[in-house]
């Protein structure tokens, strides 16, 4: 490709991964935030937070994903695409999955026959989690690695992957926050894997880190989010007040 193909494909991605962050952002925000209105009942049991979620923050999501994905020229080769695609499907059946679950035991726990209830808490907490966990981990490798087999060519500028490394800053930020108060140990050993995964393909395709910015990101968020979640337990646990 030409300088200035190359240069208006970089701009793309960057302006689709800025909107992703945006969106990463909101719905960090809409999970923690406990004001009133947000956690109002809007259809059924369902939470205007969760609407937002299931039908806003997800797809939005997922559509830049997609953006980023086919800028990498993700959808060329079938293995990413089959891999991107089995995410997006076990992405859609974890929420339809998780969230009702969820909000049902919430709100009728005490109501629930025993046997309900274990059901309900089987589809939240242990499958729905884990259908989630490998929608996730496949979406993520599947773009690491279109962005492993196809990097921009030019070489990046400076301040270009200074606002991918703010991003994933910004996003282990909304990690730390949204894991460090819970019972969360599994998702931060599946962000873990991601990115430790990420850098075998990253080792296999020989590419120099400079040249994968969105990579760099995932490293950023992934690792910084995963490894300050640690710290503060390590030091809750050892007894330091925080």
């Amino acid at each position: 490709m030409d300088n200035e193909t190359e240069k208006k494909r970089a701009g793309r991605i960057l302006t689709f991964s800025y909107v992703l962050c945006f969106v990463i952002v909101l719905a960090g925000v809409n999970r923690l935030w406990k004001t009133v209105p947000l956690k109002q009942p809007v259809w059924d049991i369902l939470r205007l937070c969760d609407v937002n979620v299931m039908f806003i923050f997800a797809p939005l999501s997922l559509l830049m994903v997609w953006l980023i994905f086919r800028e990498y020229k993700g959808d060329s080769f079938t293995g990413g695409t089959l891999l991107f695609l089995a995410g997006v499907y076990l992405g859609g059946a974890g929420f339809g999955m998780h969230e009702p679950a969820n909000i049902a035991v919430s709100v009728y726990s005490k109501a629930l026959p025993g046997a309900v209830k274990a059901s309900l808490f089987f589809f939240d907490d242990k499958l729905g989690h884990w259908i989630f966990f490998a929608s996730f981990s496949a979406i993520t490798i599947a773009v690491i690695w279109a962005e492993n087999r196809n990097p921009l060519n030019n070489a990046l500028k400076f301040k270009y992957l200074l606002s991918f490394l703010v991003m994933g800053l910004i996003c282990a930020a909304v990690i730390y926050f949204n894991m460090v108060r819970e019972k969360t140990t599994l998702d931060i050993a599946v962000l873990i894997f991601i990115a430790f995964l990420s850098i075998f393909i990253q080792f296999i395709y020989g590419r120099r880190i400079a040249a994968l910015p969105l990579t760099l990101a995932v490293y950023t968020a992934y690792l910084l989010g995963s490894a300050a979640t640690l710290l503060h337990w390590a030091l809750w646990f050892i007894g330091v007040s925080l």
